[in-house]
């Protein structure tokens, strides 16, 4: 019995940890279109740079 109710508090640990992790991806998920906008700026400078350069 008492190993019954240790594998019911894993499987909720596992569950709010799964649930954390996925809340952690959609946050990641959310961020992406910012982090392009952010590369494709520094791809934009980095030409204008080279282009002034010659």
């Amino acid at each position: 019995m008492q190993r019954l109710k240790e594998i019911q508090e894993e499987f909720k640990r596992l569950s709010s940890e799964v649930s954390q992790l996925k809340n952690s991806i959609d946050e990641l998920q959310a961020a992406i279109p910012g982090v392009q906008k952010f590369i494709n700026d520094v791809e934009r400078d980095v030409k204008k740079w080279k282009s002034s350069r010659r």
